[in-house]
C-alpha cells in the first residue's frame, strides 16, 4: 500500500465538476438576491430622504420636500427617475432644477437617479390620495404632508425594479413616512 500526499487528476476533475454545478444552480438564486437588494436598498434610501425632508422642516421651520424628477413643470425627461430633498425660500419658492448641492444653499441633495445608483429601479408614479399626479411630498413646519396650497394630503411613491415588481412608499397626511 502506497499513500499519496496528493490527489489524484480524476478527483480533482471531479471535485471541479459538483462546483460548477452547484455554482450553476445557485447563480439564479444569487442574481436575484442582489437585484431584490438593490430594490429593498433603493426603497429605504427613498423613503429615508422623505423623512429628512420632514425632519428639516420641523427642525429648521418652513416647507421642505422629497422633489420628485417627474414633475412636469421641470421639462426634463432625463430626470422621470430622479429626486431631491430641498427647501422652498419663503421669497424665491423652489430652487430651479438646475441648482447643485454646495454651489446653491437652496439645495440639502443633488438629484438621486435610482435607476443608475439601483440596478434599474424607476419611479413608477407620485400620487396623493385621490391618485392625482403630483411633484413630491412637501413637509411644513409641523411635519405634515401638505399639498402646493398647504391643505393636508397623503402621498405614494411607487418604485418599481426591471422584473416589474413594486414597492409603494407612503406619506400619510400626518406627515408619517411608511414603507412595506
Amino acid at each position: 500500500m502506497r499513500l499519496s500526499p496528493g490527489i489524484s487528476l480524476p478527483e480533482l476533475l471531479v471535485g471541479l465538476g459538483l462546483l460548477t454545478i452547484i455554482a450553476a444552480v445557485s447563480m439564479p438564486y444569487l442574481l436575484g438576491a442582489i437585484q431584490n437588494s438593490d430594490f429593498n436598498s433603493a426603497v429605504r434610501q427613498v423613503a429615508s430622504d422623505a423623512r429628512l425632508a420632514r425632519s428639516l422642516a420641523v427642525s429648521k421651520g418652513g416647507n421642505y420636500r422629497c422633489h420628485a424628477g417627474r414633475d412636469p413643470a421641470l421639462g426634463d425627461p432625463t430626470l422621470n427617475n430622479s429626486y431631491r430633498v430641498e427647501p422652498r425660500d419663503p421669497v424665491a419658492g423652489w430652487p430651479p432644477k438646475t441648482a447643485q448641492l454646495g454651489s446653491n444653499v437652496d439645495v440639502i441633495t443633488n438629484w438621486q437617479d435610482l435607476s443608475s445608483l439601483y440596478g434599474g429601479v424607476t419611479i413608477q408614479s407620485v400620487v396623493d390620495g385621490s391618485g392625482a399626479p403630483i411633484d413630491g411630498a412637501i413637509f411644513n413646519s409641523t411635519g405634515a404632508s401638505i399639498g402646493s396650497s398647504n391643505n393636508l394630503r397623503a402621498v405614494s411613491v411607487t418604485l418599481q425594479k426591471p422584473d416589474g415588481t413594486t414597492k409603494v412608499i407612503q406619506a400619510d397626511p400626518a406627515g408619517n413616512v411608511k414603507m412595506p
